[in-house]
């Protein structure tokens, strides 16, 4: 009975592991096409790969400088870390620089 108990586990671990990465997986991109109508897919500065990233809501940080202004970006972002904020939204700058990306600001409507 203990052995039956032990293998349970292992099989449910293993499948555990197996959706885990399937799902870390899925969130890889390479154009903005690749991920949901509220994500944008960003170049992760530490691996260089694209993963799709949640666009920026009312009062989230963004970057003043960013191009996407009203539009969801058709490529991968690699000039920021941040998605732009959401279609319909704007980046209002806010008086805080980042010392890489430049002004920042929050999204709002308007």
């Amino acid at each position: 009975m203990l052995l039956q108990t032990m293998e349970y586990f292992k099989i449910a671990a293993a499948f555990i592991v197996i959706v885990h990465v399937g799902c870390v997986m899925s969130n890889s991109c390479s154009l903005g096409a690749d991920c949901s109508n509220i994500e944008c897919c960003v170049q992760d500065p530490s691996t260089k790969q694209g993963v799709c990233r949640r666009m920026g809501d009312v009062a989230d940080y963004c970057y003043t400088k960013q191009p996407y202004a009203w539009t969801k970006p058709e490529k991968m972002v690699t000039q920021f870390d941040l998605c732009p904020c959401e279609t319909g939204y704007f980046c209002g700058p806010i008086g805080k620089e980042s010392a890489t990306y430049g002004p920042m600001g929050i999204c709002s409507f308007g």
